[in-house]
């Protein structure tokens, strides 16, 4: 839950100050997550919270911290929960980039985010829609995105007014 992982965040901090991380297996991480959202979002009836990947992409790898890969995943989560207005879905998958990336997508069908205000997105207070100012600080997207680029990656985002958002991390493997 989140309390663990705030600990986690911590000890990971104490145990490894220089960051050096091993090759992560990425399903495991991605599907405990997803798990631990539908638990958490369960009690809300109109929301759907799916895990989408192959056989084959079970074996996925990359150098991420498990801890802040689940930071940021859990972050983009809970943005795409807040942007469905009606019975909606958000959709995490997991699929091959390029030959030497990984794609990880987290897609809702929820109200989108207008075009002019995607080149801002991932900027340091940057926030859209949310309905409570308190919840929005802007700084979760920015997080993704600094967090990503130290390691090498980045941060996609391709959204529809009405339609809705996705915002896919690129990693190298």
């Amino acid at each position: 839950c989140a309390t663990q992982r705030i600990k986690d965040i911590a000890n990971n901090l104490l145990r490894n100050p220089q960051g050096l991380r091993p090759s992560l297996s990425l399903f495991p991480v991605i599907d405990s997550l997803v798990a631990e959202k539908r638990l958490q979002f369960g009690s809300e009836s109109r929301l759907g919270i799916a895990f989408v990947s192959s056989d084959e992409n079970q074996a996925l790898a990359a150098k991420v911290d498990p801890i802040a890969l689940k930071r940021v995943l859990s972050n983009l989560i809970n943005n795409a929960v807040e942007a469905l207005t009606a019975p909606g879905n958000v959709t995490v998958s997991l699929t091959p980039e390029c030959g030497t990336k990984v794609r990880i997508t987290v897609q809702d069908d929820g109200r989108g985010i207008p075009a002019e205000l995607l080149p801002s997105l991932g900027e340091r207070g940057m926030s859209f829609g949310k309905e409570n100012s308190e919840s929005g600080s802007g700084l979760g997207v920015y997080h993704a995105v600094t967090t990503l680029q130290s390691w090498g990656g980045s941060l996609e985002v391709s959204s529809r007014p009405g339609v809705g958002t996705a915002f896919s991390l690129i990693l190298p493997r």
